[in-house]
């Protein structure tokens, strides 16, 4: 789908953004902020969330907040009637909320890992399923944003969960793509794939041991994200403005993913 690439076109509409609460969720906030949508923050964190709702409407933003734990179906589509109720559509919805898991496949505990697909991949799923209904039926203009990773085009040791739900949320989103395309071609669905942004995802992340595969990966991703990671007012710049265009891939670090995609080709070759 081809749109006008001018995020103006923002102004006034609603933004959801699930994981809202730090990192690129909360660049993703700000930046919907500046361009004068009214905003629904959602994240399991309710006091990151309610504080910052408060600000927003200090500084004379449309705002509300929800506690939402995307592994629960029915909190996404609470949230969903909630945001139909009060402002009767969306503009945008960014399927945001991620969490990191480190260490060797056959060494992590079953319930991490669960937790890790719920979150990234099936939150994902949970989000779609309350909102694009709703969408179709509006008829108006929308977009369907779903964060995956650069980690969509590789693969590491130590990441084999993180990768997993990151390589299946973009085929998820490729084919929503082709899902909307005959029944909903307003709609706009994009994949985006961060490269390192400036975040709290490494303090939180179980890691399975503490001198193997999982500690070198975290180690590894961590360092590179304070050296090199983009700050997340500046990912989410680019974000919207891939989403303006209409873009099915957004890439906050082309040159990353370049290299990687070019790797993974070879690789995948014969």
């Amino acid at each position: 789908m081809t749109t006008d690439d001018s995020t103006d076109a923002f102004a006034g509409g609603v933004a959801v953004i699930t994981g809202a609460g730090s990192g690129i969720g909360a660049g993703l906030v700000s930046y919907a902020a500046r361009l004068g949508m009214r905003i629904a923050l959602a994240d399991v964190n309710a006091d990151a969330v309610a504080e910052r709702v408060e600000q927003l409407r200090a500084d004379g933003v449309d705002a509300i907040w929800r506690r939402v734990d995307v592994r629960e179906s029915s909190d996404l589509e609470t949230l969903a009637a909630d945001v139909y109720d009060t402002w009767g559509t969306t503009t945008v919805l960014v399927n945001n909320a991620g969490i990191e898991l480190h260490g060797n496949t056959w060494e992590l505990p079953v319930d991490h890992w669960h937790r890790v697909i719920d979150i990234n991949l099936n939150g994902v799923f949970h989000g779609i399923h309350a909102f694009v209904p709703r969408m179709i039926a509006g008829g108006t203009r929308a977009h369907v944003v779903n964060v995956s990773s650069v980690a969509a085009l590789r693969t590491n040791p130590g990441t084999s969960a993180y990768a997993a739900t990151k390589h299946a949320t973009l085929a998820l989103t490729e084919c929503l793509a082709k899902e909307l395309e005959p029944v909903a071609p307003f709609i706009a669905v994009t994949a985006v794939l961060p490269g390192s942004v400036k975040s709290a995802i490494f303090e939180s992340a179980y890691v399975n041991d503490v001198d193997g595969a999982g500690a070198e990966s975290k180690r590894i991703l961590a360092t590179s994200m304070e050296q090199t990671g983009l700050e997340p007012i500046d990912a989410a710049r680019i974000i919207f403005e891939g989403v303006a265009r209409g873009d099915l891939r957004v890439h906050t670090n082309p040159e990353a993913s370049r290299r990687f995609i070019a790797e993974r080709a070879a690789a995948l070759a014969f």
